[in-house]
């Protein structure tokens, strides 16, 4: 398959119905017009820019939707990985940087790099260079993307992913994917990002059910168990 172009906007009435690639924001409150408008062959792709919805097939890593990198990239893609998947990331070259730092897993890159003209950034499968009015334009240069192109890698032997302890009264993301993926493992808990009394009750039946000190904590041993246990 040749290169592709991908528009992207919150205006999808704005972008041609013909389009090859279209990436939208499904649960973003300001999303305009419908997917139904495009073609049979164009390829829809889903985009995260809050790092809670991991249905999507890109977390958008910027400052004004899922930020900063070392709260949001890690558990997102943990919770991309626990579905068996490798999750992109979107993140122009100021920030990548940020991005690699804050995980150690495998993961594609949707680069950014305005120049207004087609290009393509070395590593990544997609480079969004133009951004227009209504929508903004990418390189699509994987053959497969989004898709997957290559095997999820494992961490490195030894290497800790670091995620942070979590406990009762925390807020925010980081919760949230602790919430998702009890509940993908048949927990009942409401995904509100709000680790109350509930959370903490499934966190402590999920510790029980796997032989892991009760306490409540959402530390190491929690995190690795809750991702690796399908």
């Amino acid at each position: 398959m040749t290169n592709r172009t991908m528009y992207d906007a919150l205006d999808l009435t704005a972008i041609p119905t013909n389009a090859q690639m279209v990436g939208y924001y499904p649960h973003d409150s300001r999303t305009t017009g419908s997917v139904s408008r495009f073609s049979a062959s164009t390829v829809l792709v889903t985009i995260d820019n809050h790092g809670n919805h991991t249905d999507c097939d890109v977390l958008d890593v910027e400052p004004g939707a899922a930020w900063p990198p070392g709260t949001v990239v890690d558990p997102w893609l943990a919770a991309k990985a626990a579905l068996g998947e490798t999750g992109t990331i979107y993140a122009n070259l100021a920030n990548i940087g940020a991005v690699r730092a804050a995980t150690k897993r495998t993961f594609f890159w949707w680069a950014a790099q305005w120049t207004n003209a087609p290009h393509s950034v070395p590593g990544s499968v997609a480079t969004q260079y133009e951004g227009a009015a209504r929508y903004d334009l990418s390189l699509v240069t994987d053959a497969n993307w989004p898709e997957p192109s290559t095997p999820m890698a494992p961490p490195e032997a030894g290497a800790s992913p670091g995620w942070p302890d979590i406990n009762q009264g925390a807020r925010g993301t980081v919760v949230k994917v602790i919430q998702y993926l009890l509940s993908a493992r048949g927990h009942a808990v409401t995904v509100d990002g709000d680790f109350g009394p509930s959370t903490q009750a499934a966190v402590r039946s999920f510790q029980s059910s796997h032989r892991l000190p009760v306490d409540g904590v959402v530390g190491q041993n929690t995190w690795n168990a809750l991702v690796n246990s399908l």
